[in-house]
């Protein structure tokens, strides 16, 4: 079948072709092994617009195609709805194939911006992906977006990556609400009444929670009293008093957590050790060898079991910590 899908350029020597994908549409499968932590796709957008989606007039996509070569937009004219009916118009054509930069545009320019992505849109979603697309707080290549292999992926498997960096902490139910039941996922996390799902909902509610009491607040900036039922314990997380012991704590069990669930790469790595290096913060010298220890443990499991040696010890700079946080906070930056 001369599907118009197959007419879309892929670069030179790209790891994956394009083909259907049963129940999905069509979708990216890998021609040979491709590594983890081996660039799977890097690409440009085809086009941008500036401004944050909720504030985009009609005439923004018809306006940006005009600007294109003759040879973009015939490649613009493939994108078809769920990769069959042609869509009824350019606006909701974008609209299923962009992707929202948030904060300093990574394209030459301040502010927010949707970028439009003829390949990395072909891309389908699992809750267990096997790749990653980071595409927000400075993460993308400034150029576009990076595609990478976080797990080994076999010649003929499919390529999948998360859509929402949400989900790590939301429950099988919660996960297709969001996704708005437009698609069934068919990961083991998504298959109801097993074994693996029920321990996965209940290991990404706890990974929800311990990011709160991390953070203060939910992945997308907002508070809840219902996800801690401490009030003494969220009101600490909210106002940034949580020590550097119980949040070095917490980090691990997170990480623990998302190692459990499948979810454990260099992304999720740098989200959670990167920006804020807790081992480094300790001030009290009993503390620096616990942390020291922990870290030059070989698996998650034990350095996590090294880590609670810490609990319910204060340390000489958990004020300084607190104070650098809020002062963060004012300046409107995230820890993580």
């Amino acid at each position: 079948m001369d599907h118009p899908y197959r007419h879309l350029e892929l670069p030179c020597g790209a790891p994956f072709e394009l083909k259907p994908s049963p129940g999905k549409g069509w979708g990216g499968f890998a021609t040979r092994l491709i590594k983890r932590g081996e660039v799977i796709l890097s690409e440009k957008p085809l086009f941008v617009i500036r401004k944050p989606w909720f504030l985009m007039e009609e005439d923004d996509v018809p306006a940006s195609v005009r600007q294109l070569s003759p040879k973009q937009r015939e490649q613009f004219k493939l994108l078809r709805n769920n990769a069959s009916a042609h869509f009824p118009d350019m606006g909701l054509a974008f609209a299923q194939n962009n992707f929202y930069f948030t904060g300093p545009s990574h394209l030459g320019g301040a502010g927010d911006t949707c970028g439009c992505f003829l390949l990395m849109s072909r891309f389908n979603h699992s809750c267990l992906p096997n790749a990653a697309v980071p595409n927000s707080g400075g993460q993308g290549d400034k150029n576009g977006l990076v595609c990478c292999a976080t797990k080994d992926i076999a010649a003929g498997e499919e390529i999948t990556y998360c859509y929402n960096p949400e989900f790590e902490g939301k429950t099988r139910l919660e996960r297709r609400e969001a996704l708005g039941f437009q698609f069934v996922c068919d990961c083991k996390a998504c298959h109801l009444g097993t074994a693996f799902q029920r321990a996965s909902d209940m290991r990404r509610r706890l990974i929800r929670g311990l990011m709160y009491l991390c953070d203060g607040e939910e992945i997308n900036g907002s508070r809840t009293k219902w996800l801690i039922t401490d009030s003494r314990m969220r009101e600490a997380a909210e106002n940034l008093d949580t020590t550097i012991s119980s949040r070095f704590i917490y980090t691990h069990l997170i990480a623990f957590f998302l190692e459990e669930e499948g979810l454990l790469n260099e992304v999720q790595h740098a989200k959670l050790f990167a920006g804020m290096p807790l081992a480094a913060f300790f001030a009290t010298e009993s503390n620096v060898v616990i942390a020291r220890l922990t870290v030059a443990q070989n698996t998650w499991w034990k350095k996590l079991c090294v880590a609670c040696y810490l609990w319910g010890r204060g340390d000489a700079a958990d004020l300084q910590l607190t104070a650098g946080l809020r002062k963060r906070r004012d300046w409107g930056i995230r820890s993580k």
